[in-house]
């Protein structure tokens, strides 16, 4: 789980960097307009916090789950959102008046929901961003993912034999100042743990490691220093939640360091010859 520390550090990441490889506009809108974590990555980091730091796994809160479209639903997202009991103001009447960012009629028996709910998970409403929030599906959805690590003899004994658990790197590369967070590290080794629908099939996981670009990642985090062994440890969100530690062969590891390149040198030329990251995409074939 990065921490906010982490986020306001103005250094590039390779998660941001490897997007100018999509186009110089695709890099600069992800910059302009960073997405907010979403219910998946949530739950990864929660599967984070279980495996790698679970003496942190108070920062998972669990909330109840509503369909998104019954009133309940959606009276509970906008408490979510940081709205109090004076958002709500009491009517009798059938049709119910809102007013976005002002307020939401309910009726006393929604009121009083929404006293309970305030009650019951007061320390999340008030600070959702201390958190990371699953339903109680997703909650039970992660222990048995992180148990399934646990139990796979390799998985365990990489993390056994890791010595720094979400450790921040900084180093320079090409002129760029960089930040990085590795999962683990131990001697002479990076493990990377990664959560995935992919199933355990060579095709696909090397697959999915070239569309997510997880070899560029590979690369980035192969510079803070000289390590002999590059792991991904995958860990399936799906029943029956299978585990599969990979190690990158060199091939891979030159593979994403192409890509690596290629990004810091494009990054390089806009800032001389770019610098507001204007696209301009040439007509080509293909």
């Amino acid at each position: 789980m990065l921490s906010k520390e982490y986020h306001a550090d103005p250094r590039m990441s390779q998660s941001k960097l490897k997007l100018i490889l999509d186009g110089v506009e695709e890099f600069k809108y992800a910059i302009d307009n960073p997405k907010k974590p979403s219910d998946s990555q949530n739950l990864g980091s929660a599967v984070h916090v279980l495996i790698l730091e679970p003496h942190r796994a108070d920062v998972i809160a669990t909330v109840p789950k509503f369909d998104g479209n019954s009133r309940e639903g959606k009276i509970f997202k906008l408490m979510m959102q940081g709205w109090g009991p004076d958002y709500f103001p009491v009517t009798e009447k059938k049709v119910k008046k809102q007013e976005k960012g002002r307020f939401y009629e309910v009726d006393s028996q929604e009121k009083d929901f929404i006293f309970e709910m305030g009650s019951k998970y007061a320390k999340v409403l008030t600070n959702p961003k201390d958190y990371l929030i699953l339903t109680e599906e997703e909650h039970e959805q992660a222990k048995r993912m992180a148990e399934a690590a646990f139990k796979n003899d390799d998985t365990r004994h990489i993390l056994s034999a890791s010595r720094h658990f979400e450790k921040v790197h900084h180093f320079n590369y090409k002129d760029i100042d960089f930040k990085c967070q590795l999962d683990t590290q131990g001697h002479m080794f990076i493990a990377d743990l990664k959560t995935t629908t992919v199933k355990n099939n060579d095709y696909e996981i090397l697959r999915a490691m070239r569309k997510y670009r997880y070899l560029f990642q590979a690369a980035c985090y192969s510079n803070v220093f000289g390590c002999n062994s590059y792991y991904i440890l995958f860990v399936r969100s799906e029943p029956p939640y299978a585990v599969f530690p990979i190690k990158l062969s060199q091939e891979r590891i030159d593979e994403g360091r192409f890509e690596f390149d290629k990004a810091c040198d494009d990054y390089n030329y806009c800032l001389k010859h770019n610098p507001n990251f204007i696209a301009n995409n040439e007509l080509r074939e293909i």
